[in-house]
């Protein structure tokens, strides 16, 4: 047996990501309703259930690599925070962040319930008017993410310049969680537009 030989050379394996099938007339993967287009990262035509999906009808996912868990023990939502019907669960440190390394130091847990708040999906739903909203993945969350991640960059760049202990870097990345919990109850922040009714 040669290790430049394939064992079986004319076999195709036409699956790729879950509920994917390979086309090899056109190069795009299937997936039941629509077409993705692996050199873009998405999809060819638009959302079947249009904005119920997030703003972007065209996204396949934020990075799909990153959402791969093959065993199902990496937990994305604290099982002590249940579901609850019109509301969608925020991280206010985003979880996409928790190995940045100024909230790695401070020792807060990215599911405690200093970080964690429940965030309607619409307006009309909490009886604050102004609350944040969420609703999946969409602009305006990324758009939070990006700042909250650049707000993490400015607090490593203090702790690094004055020398900041662990105890005082998680007294600031606390803070931080109560600033953004307050923009959220204010209305300052949101991880989502309103839908309007028709």
């Amino acid at each position: 047996l040669s290790s430049e030989n394939k064992i079986y050379p004319n076999i195709h394996q036409p699956f790729r990501l879950q509920n994917q099938y390979f086309d090899a007339e056109t190069g795009l993967h299937y997936n039941f309703f629509r077409y993705y287009e692996p050199d873009t990262g998405r999809f060819v035509n638009q959302d079947p259930i249009r904005l119920a999906g997030g703003d972007n009808l065209y996204q396949l996912a934020p990075n799909v690599y990153s959402w791969i868990d093959p065993l199902g023990w990496i937990p994305r939502m604290p099982t002590w925070l249940p579901t609850k019907q019109g509301y969608q669960r925020q991280h206010l440190i985003p979880y996409s962040l928790r190995n940045h390394p100024i909230f790695a130091n401070s020792g807060r847990n990215i599911h405690g319930a200093t970080n964690m708040m429940y965030l309607p999906v619409n307006v009309g739903i909490d009886p604050n008017p102004k609350l944040g909203l969420h609703r999946g993945w969409t602009i305006e969350h990324k758009l939070y993410n990006e700042m909250v991640e650049r707000r993490l960059d400015n607090l490593q760049r203090l702790a690094k310049r004055n020398k900041w202990s662990n105890k005082k870097i998680a007294e600031e990345v606390l803070k931080l969680q109560n600033e953004l919990r307050r923009g959220f109850k204010t209305g300052k922040y949101t991880c989502a537009s309103p839908i309007q009714k028709k």
